[in-house]
């Protein structure tokens, strides 16, 4: 995979805390928030036998994130950037770690032991690997601008999506939908994420052609907004 930038950053919650500590239980080394192409991943799980490279990432969704019914594709385009330069990532629920942890446990150990396992069958180890000089790869780091880009057209496909399998099937009239074209643009830009901050970013003739019934998916919009924050 391409090298990852070790940040320095302390782990992202308490969730990835005691990730971490199992990955450590485990034998492994890691580093939390690994930067790569701009993006990060919360879980660095370090090769063991190549040192200053990653076997694996591990990401800690939450539980927001897993009851939602955004078709749950927050970051596809972000997974899909990451696995092109090279990456596995491993995804572990929050709900399920708390729920079933022995079994998340044994997952997690499994993933990593076949991965090392294929990795070393594909890329045997020479007797001279550890003295090889060898120049840091440079890493492609995405502009706050392009970054914010991507973000964003990926919630505007998850707002599309949401519509069309949620709201469309009661209200198919999409001109006065609480996600018609016109007010996923202005979400996309303004990304509200709760009624205040909804009636200051939306302006008032928008809100007032909404299809009344409607107005009970807000706090579902909210939520997938909030994935992409």
């Amino acid at each position: 995979s391409e090298h990852g930038t070790v940040t320095g950053n302390a782990p992202d919650s308490e969730f990835e805390m005691a990730v971490g500590k199992v990955l450590e239980d485990l034998g492994y080394q890691y580093e939390p928030q690994v930067g790569v192409a701009g993006f990060f991943i919360d879980i660095g799980v370090c090769h063991p036998d190549r040192p200053g490279e990653f076997l694996l990432g591990v990401e800690c969704d939450g539980a927001a994130y897993h009851s939602s019914r955004s078709v749950r594709d927050r970051d596809r385009l972000r997974q899909e950037i990451l696995e092109s330069k090279g990456w596995y990532i491993h995804r572990i629920w929050s709900t399920s770690w708390f729920h079933t942890r022995a079994a998340e446990v044994d997952r997690l150990r499994d993933t990593i032991k076949e991965r090392l396992e294929e990795d070393r069958v594909h890329r045997p180890l020479s007797e001279d690997v550890f003295h090889e000089e060898t120049e840091p790869a440079d890493i492609p780091v995405l502009s706050q601008a392009i970054e914010r880009e991507l973000i964003r057209e990926s919630l505007k496909e998850a707002l599309e999506r949401f519509w069309q399998v949620n709201i469309k099937p009661m209200y198919p009239a999409r001109e006065r939908s609480v996600l018609s074209e016109t007010m996923i643009r202005v979400l996309t830009s303004r990304t509200p994420l709760n009624q205040a901050q909804w009636h200051r970013a939306i302006p008032m003739d928008l809100r007032t052609q909404i299809e009344p019934g409607e107005t009970q998916f807000l706090d579902d919009v909210f939520e997938v907004i909030a994935e992409y924050e």
